[in-house]
């Protein structure tokens, strides 16, 4: 071969080789950007499966929340009729009874009395013997306050059941919520006194807070009732209470010393009808009425909790109306 010939073949070589490089270098390039808009499409994908469960979970929470907020409200009003019978009837009782006991108290001297025979004393005092009318007078009194409180745990139930599906418009205003969280103190006054807690107050927001000032007060109200109820078997009984201001909205924090709550309990903690305490102690509806409030207020409401060291409920609202 030539000198020429194999300069040719070489640079023909040389060239080739260059194009294949260039050409692997190409490939590479288009399989990295490939790879990275796999990658891309993957983790967007991921993205979107998880908004879309979340989404999902919110719709079937959100159907079933609903669908226990139509039966709630055919449930109180369904109870409310009776209830109001018997509140009426049982007002009657007590005035019956009262005039019945005055009767029987205007009897018993009689017994002592020589106004009437002897014949006449033994008949009434085998009659008083024969019913116990002495232990019922004393046990009436009991039975009628005990049936009191229930029908007064019974109407607390359905104004519970029926706030479901009860949406305010009206009492919206800017107010002191340091003021409004002090005067749901005084309410439970004789609670804080009978449970020993000690209260402390840390209040730092100077703002007035656009609100419905009588929902609020409930969710306060089922807090604080539920942090002193979480301290009654605990050693330190603090109740710590303070409000701040973050980026525009207010922070409302209580903060008990109790038995905490269990990490199993908290995605349950603000479902309807879910309550840790005993039967006959609790609906379960005071927390999530809490919860449902706060996001009509447009809030959030969440949970820090340690087992035997207690839990702190923060509160979260817009200061301001929404333009």
């Amino acid at each position: 071969m030539s000198e020429d010939a194999y300069k040719r073949a070489f640079k023909r070589e040389k060239m080739a080789r260059l194009e294949a490089e260039q050409l692997l270098e190409n490939k590479s390039r288009e399989l990295y950007l490939s790879s990275q808009q796999l990658s891309n499409a993957h983790e967007e994908l991921k993205k979107n499966h998880t908004e879309l469960v979340t989404q999902q979970s919110a719709l079937v929470k959100n159907e079933k929340l609903a669908s226990i907020g139509l039966l709630s409200a055919g449930v109180a009003h369904e109870i409310n009729n009776p209830l109001a019978f018997v509140n009426s009837n049982l007002d009657m009782l007590d005035s019956y009874w009262k005039a019945m006991f005055s009767l029987y108290q205007a009897i018993e001297p009689l017994l002592n009395s020589s106004d009437i025979s002897d014949e006449q004393k033994s008949a009434l005092k085998e009659l008083i013997e024969e019913q116990d009318l002495e232990y019922i007078s004393e046990d009436f009194k009991t039975l009628f306050e005990d049936t009191q409180d229930g029908l007064i745990r019974v109407t607390n139930i359905v104004q519970n059941l029926q706030h479901f599906s009860r949406i305010h418009d009206e009492d919206w205003d800017y107010v002191d919520i340091n003021a409004s969280l002090e005067s749901t103190l005084k309410i439970i006054n004789h609670q804080v006194k009978n449970s020993l807690c000690d209260i402390k107050l840390d209040f730092n927001c100077k703002e007035l807070v656009w609100c419905n000032l009588g929902e609020l007060n409930q969710v306060f109200l089922n807090l604080l009732q539920n942090a002193i109820h979480a301290m009654e078997d605990t050693p330190t009984k603090l109740l710590t209470i303070g409000t701040k201001e973050q980026a525009g909205n207010v922070l409302i924090q209580i903060t008990d010393t109790g038995y905490g709550i269990k990490k199993e309990n908290y995605q349950k903690i603000f479902d309807p009808f879910f309550t840790t305490k005993t039967v006959g102690q609790g609906t379960g509806l005071g927390l999530y009425i809490s919860y449902k409030i706060v996001k009509d207020h447009n809030g959030d409401i969440n949970i820090a909790s340690e087992p035997d060291k207690g839990s702190q409920f923060t509160i979260s609202l817009p200061i301001k109306k929404a333009s």
